[in-house]
This record gives structure tokens, sequence and C-alpha cells, in this order.
């Protein structure tokens, strides 16, 4: 059985490094229905503009880290 992944945007923000909005992404995946009391787990978060932080030597994402 495979675990079902949904992805979807948690949060649209002015990004200040992007200098433009960016839509925040969270991956869930969620348990085989064999186990039904079981929650769905974060897989990932994921910045929209990730390449321009990362152009512009900036590791990781001021509101990734923020929205953990």
């Amino acid at each position: 059985m495979k675990d079902l992944e949904k992805k979807e945007v948690t949060n649209e923000v002015f990004c200040e490094h992007a200098a433009q909005n960016i839509r925040l992404k969270t991956s869930y995946v969620f348990p085989p229905d064999i186990f039904p009391d079981t929650l769905p787990r974060i897989n990932k978060r994921s910045c929209s503009h990730v390449l321009d932080c990362n152009l512009m030597d900036k590791d990781s994402c001021e509101y990734l880290l923020k929205s953990q």
C-alpha cells in the first residue's frame, strides 16, 4: 500500500529578498486506509522563489522557518 501525498499552498506573503509575493507550499503524507486514526504528516515545505534566495546566498527561507 502506498501513502497518499498531497501538496497545497498554505500561505502567501511578501518577501523582501525576492521583492515580490511568494507562495509557501506544504506537502502532506496521508497514511493508508488501514490506519484510520493516524494523522497526516508534513513531508516538506517549500517556497515558490527558492532559487532567487539561493542566488543571493540566502541559505533558508525565513518564512519557512517561522511556519514550523
